[in-house]
Order: C-alpha cells, then sequence, then structure tokens
C-alpha cells in the first residue's frame, strides 16, 4: 500500500495534518489512551508524544528501542506485545 503511494497525494495529506490542531482536545480524552513511540521517530518525536500522553487523562507512554515511525513493521513484536497488554487491561 505504501508504495502504491501517490508521492503527491501523501504530501497533501502530511500538508492537511500539519494545519489540524487537535492537541487541544486532548484533556477531553474520556477513554483509556495509549501512545507507543519509537525511540528514533523523527515524524512524532518521543518528545511530543510524550507531550500529548501528559495532556490526555488515564493515558499510557511507552517508548520502543530502534525504531522509528513505523513501529508495527519495524518492531512488529514489541509493538504487538505493548498494543495486546494494553487492551487486556
Amino acid at each position: 500500500m505504501i508504495l502504491r503511494t501517490q508521492a503527491a497525494a501523501y504530501a497533501d495529506c502530511i500538508n492537511i495534518i500539519s494545519k489540524v490542531d487537535l492537541l487541544r482536545h486532548l484533556g477531553h480524552v474520556s477513554v483509556p489512551a495509549l501512545y507507543i513511540v519509537g525511540a528514533q521517530d523523527l515524524a512524532a518525536t518521543p518528545d511530543e508524544m510524550r507531550g500529548m500522553h501528559e495532556a490526555t487523562p488515564a493515558s499510557l507512554f511507552q517508548i520502543i528501542p530502534d525504531a522509528a515511525h513505523m513501529l508495527a513493521m519495524e518492531q512488529e513484536e514489541a509493538f504487538n506485545r505493548r498494543l495486546l497488554a494494553f487492551f487486556a487491561a
């Protein structure tokens, strides 16, 4: 799917996402939330994700070492283990 994505469409998507401010709503999240980030993520950095976690009530924050932005592909086992533990709680 990623390889079939047109570069211009991807760039348009990133441009749109960069203009949407959803962060101001995080304090109103009323369900459990899990923020998982790769230690080397440059698109959604660990510091940015930690900030989102701190703004979200009842959220958890976890960093996966040796991973960047595509966690489920780069560190499949570590990602799935954390996700399944979150759903089981």
